[in-house]
């Protein structure tokens, strides 16, 4: 494999990494550096077509309300593998399952598109 291909692999599964690691202590001082200006996301709630949010401060929003509602340890990583700018994260939390679609450029999560299986 090509090792620049393999640094973006890798880089990107870091950010990836360290932003569920910090979602998992409740760490939002650690999780915003990980997340761009500009980061777009697109929860599973409310049903049936979840919410898009767009700027970090938005995506801020929604992970500080998901804190309040979810204890951070109850967060289990299952699996993550990426394919350079793209990272899956599948996981399970208070009794749900899911899966996350990231999208990583220049070190940051730029984009996150969030699966739910209640």
């Amino acid at each position: 494999m090509n090792p620049a291909r393999m640094e973006r692999l890798e880089a990107a599964t870091r950010v990836a990494l360290a932003f569920y690691d910090a979602l998992a202590r409740g760490d939002m001082p650690a999780m915003l550096p990980l997340v761009s200006d500009d980061c777009i996301l697109e929860s599973a709630a409310p049903p049936p077509q979840g919410e898009r949010r767009a700027g970090k401060q938005a995506v801020s929003a929604f992970w500080q309300a998901l804190l309040q509602h979810t204890p951070p340890a109850d967060l289990k990583i299952e699996e993550v593998f990426s394919t350079a700018t793209r990272c899956v994260v599948r996981w399970q939390c208070a009794g749900a399952r899911g899966v996350d679609i990231l999208r990583v450029s220049q070190g940051r999560i730029c984009e996150m598109l969030r699966y739910v299986k209640g």
